[in-house]
């Protein structure tokens, strides 16, 4: 059990080859697609082949999500993976922290009174680094000013509440952060946000997991290991860790 494979927006759906492997998730494309988001075409792609990693369809309409739990009765080559020329290639950039997720940490600082400062500010600034930053991925990672100015229109800033800034907030961060797994599945369970995931998990019947258990090799040669364990409870995945939201 990987984090990717629970709560991020990529599901490996076997041990096969990459070609028929990966696909993103049913959350995630629903999301970009229901929200006009430019970057669709910059991550997602259909399949080209069934047997190469080749280029395939990149049509925004076009992208289909993998569902997360349960396997699809279509064939895996209907539902879309990672673009080959940007995040599906091998030597594709990795960004560990960056601009835009420390503006929308700033937001939420803001949001929880923890800073005084506007929080839409942070919000849209975090959006506009996080679409501007795709160039690194080369030109079909480039979206322009006006893509941007009109995401931005069409999806404002615009919460009810604290719990809704806060959903705003750390949606957009997960989104931002796709193909970082881990961060994903950290702040995910920090902020509570997307719930996509969990919505699905329990209208499915299952519990999302709330920690990875150490490896085989931790526990051999670590004697301080079961210390740890008596402090935090059981090493299994649905013992949640000191800062879970839940």
């Amino acid at each position: 059990m990987t984090p990717n494979h629970w709560i991020s927006d990529i599901y490996m759906i076997n041990n096969t080859s990459w070609v028929n492997n990966s696909r993103l998730t049913a959350p995630f494309i629903n999301l970009l697609k229901g929200t006009n988001d430019p970057r669709i075409s910059t991550y997602a792609m259909l399949p080209g082949s069934t047997s190469s990693y080749v280029n395939g369809d990149k049509t925004p309409a076009n992208q289909k999500g993998y569902p997360m739990f349960g396997q699809a009765a279509e064939p895996r080559s209907t539902f879309s993976t990672s673009n080959k020329n940007t995040f599906g290639k091998y030597d594709a950039p990795y960004i560990h922290l960056s601009y835009a997720q420390v503006q929308f940490q700033l937001a939420e600082l803001t949001v929880r009174g923890v800073i005084s400062a506007d929080a839409q500010s942070y919000y849209e600034s975090g959006v506009v680094a996080a679409m501007k930053q795709l160039y690194v991925y080369g030109p079909e990672g480039e979206i322009s000013e006006a893509q941007i100015e009109n995401y931005l229109l069409e999806n404002p800033y615009a919460p009810s509440n604290q719990e809704d800034a806060l959903k705003l907030i750390n949606t957009q961060y997960w989104i931002e952060a796709h193909f970082n797994w881990y961060e994903l599945f950290a702040n995910m369970r920090r902020s509570g946000y997307p719930d996509l995931y969990r919505t699905e998990a329990s209208a499915a019947g299952y519990q999302l997991p709330k920690r990875l258990t150490y490896p085989s090799s931790e526990v051999s040669i670590n004697p301080k290991l079961q210390d740890a364990v008596s402090r935090q409870g059981a090493d299994v995945v649905t013992t949640a860790v000191w800062w879970d939201v839940d």
